[in-house]
């Protein structure tokens, strides 16, 4: 998956099948948000906006673990959750949802490429 993203050309000339890969990458992409789905569908009403909270939260723990570290992404959803819950605790549930923006809006400022990301180099 990795080589197809970075060059699907050079791919295709090592005989990697990438039409094949981006099939299973959109599959594999479908499957794990149905499962998502059904797994919170149980604790949040059913409405169109169902969603929106989670998959902010999802976006905001990705970024804060860098966007290409999978280990980081863990790990920076790990952290907001607990930072949510002590927050939640400590200060009320008003400020549940406001501590995963402030603490990307204070990662960012200091570290724009996430806890585990690597700064990219643009070649011109």
């Amino acid at each position: 998956m990795r080589a197809v993203t970075d060059d699907p050309e050079t791919a295709r000339l090592m005989d990697i099948p990438v039409r094949s890969i981006v099939t299973l990458t959109w599959a594999m992409a479908g499957f794990l948000a149905a499962f998502a789905g059904i797994l919170i569908a149980p604790i949040v009403y059913v409405s169109p906006q169902m969603m929106d909270e989670i998959l902010i939260k999802g976006y905001v723990a990705a970024v804060f673990g860098g966007l290409y570290s999978i280990p980081g992404a863990i790990l920076g959803a790990l952290m907001i959750g607990v930072a949510e819950n002590l927050a939640g605790g400590y200060l009320g549930s008003q400020v549940k949802t406001a501590t995963a923006f402030v603490m990307i809006v204070a990662l960012l400022a200091v570290r724009p490429q996430g806890l585990f990301g690597v700064q990219r180099r643009r070649v011109i």
